[in-house]
């Protein structure tokens, strides 16, 4: 059990702060692309758990750029006999639009399935990139996509794709600036009137209040020296009682080069005071602390996936919020769909080897990320909470993990030295 714990502290929390190649529930995107009038769902619900057809994408194509009145004022001309009458509008407008070409003369394809590439593809369109003109090449749809903050390893994470990712990323693709980068899609469809401003009001000011979430952490990530503390601490409660608690301490220090072999990283975590935990990486090498034993690896900085500085994606969050401008300072809230975060964290217990606590009762109740900027807008502090309901003797109990972590030093003043306890 203390093994869990551990586990609980260092695996699920830092997996939700990733949160990157799990499968997701996006029920919540699919909810916010109703409530714009941009997603209808079928007559047996959101089907998110199935592909998605050529004939759905190319509808969600043209609500993505504003031009489903359009479409539907207009008689169908194109050459697809495979078209049903409800897609015909659409498709009939891509056509005459020169954005799509069917897969033969004649033949539209309207029930195979839309790949990720695909996709992504219709929603670079979407914010005013063209593959005619030389903005991105099909092949390259998914690079260039992911470059735009459109795909990521959330909304899109290279496994089976299915309207569940369809939602997710046309969610994205709402709060990303279009090619001209003065607003981004939702505003520009509210300004076409394809979106009434009632509707996306509420979506607006989330996507301002992620812009500048965003920002802060890209600011953070400027920096090529810094340092940074964590504390992470675990209370456990049964019956109205504290059945067990832990708390971790962790300090890191990086120097950063040209390319990840360059770069030199320390990590110690400490428990009471001692040494958990440690991990250094120089010269292209890891060494890391495992049970007393030092172990060698040679590998890439970047595998190591150590920085939790970097934006998490728009499409995990249910709520954003802001607040505490003055003085530049700002204050970013942001609320992860429980759901999601549930996903999350039941199959990192899962891959850990607790499946029969997934199995008997392991739930998450929430997890918010509370991050402060300094008065130039970098990103020096964020706060993570998790609450969760499991199993403990066959009773329920409920956890709260809070890991606190601040920006402790920038520039010159970081050095990175060999953690003690390791052999290097």
């Amino acid at each position: 059990m203390k093994r869990f714990f551990r586990v609980l502290v260092t695996g699920a929390l830092a997996a939700a702060l990733t949160a990157t190649a799990y499968a997701a529930d996006f029920t919540h995107c699919a909810d916010s692309m109703k409530a714009m009038g941009l997603f209808a769902g079928t007559n047996k619900g959101y089907e998110l758990d199935r592909a998605a057809t050529r004939a759905e994408a190319g509808v969600m194509l043209v609500r993505l750029l504003g031009r489903e009145a359009e479409a539907k004022a207009t008689a169908y001309d194109a050459p697809f006999t495979d078209v049903p009458d409800w897609a015909k509008p659409y498709v009939g407008w891509l056509y005459r639009n020169g954005l799509t070409a069917g897969v033969s003369g004649t033949k539209y394809g309207t029930n195979d399935t839309v790949t990720a590439q695909q996709y992504a593809t219709f929603l670079l369109r979407a914010l005013g990139y063209s593959d005619r003109n030389g903005d991105f090449a099909y092949a390259d749809a998914l690079r260039f996509a992911e470059e735009k903050g459109v795909a990521d390893g959330v909304n899109c994470d290279g496994g089976t794709f299915l309207r569940d990712e369809v939602v997710a990323m046309s969610y994205t693709a709402l709060s990303r600036p279009t090619r001209a980068g003065t607003v981004n899609l939702l505003t520009e469809l509210t300004q076409k009137g394809a979106v009434s401003e009632s509707a996306a009001s509420n979506y607006l000011l989330r996507f301002r209040n992620y812009s500048g979430y965003e920002k802060a952490c890209e600011a953070e990530q400027a920096y090529t020296r810094k340092s940074t503390a964590a504390t992470t601490d675990l209370v456990v409660n049964q019956g109205g009682q504290t059945v067990a608690q832990t708390s971790l301490r962790t300090e890191s220090a990086c120097i950063g080069g040209q390319s990840g072999n360059d770069t030199v990283f320390s990590s110690v975590t400490r428990q009471n005071g001692a040494v958990v935990g440690a991990m250094y990486y120089a010269d292209g090498t890891l060494y890391r602390l495992l049970d007393g034993e030092t172990e060698k690896q040679k590998l890439d900085f970047a595998s190591l996936d150590y920085d939790l500085t970097g934006a998490l994606p728009v499409s995990l969050f249910s709520r954003v919020q802001a607040s505490g401008t003055v003085g530049g300072v700002a204050t970013y809230t942001l609320t992860a769909a429980p759901a999601l975060a549930d996903r999350i964290v039941t199959q990192t217990a899962g891959q850990q080897g607790f499946t029969s606590l997934t199995e008997s009762g392991f739930s998450v109740d929430k997890l918010v990320y509370t991050v402060g900027t300094d008065a130039s807008g970098v990103r020096n502090r964020c706060q993570a909470e998790m609450g969760l309901t499991t199993q403990l003797g066959g009773k329920n109990a409920g956890a709260t993990i809070r890991m606190d972590s601040y920006l402790t030093g920038v520039g010159d003043s970081v050095t990175v030295s060999v953690p003690e306890g390791l052999d290097v």
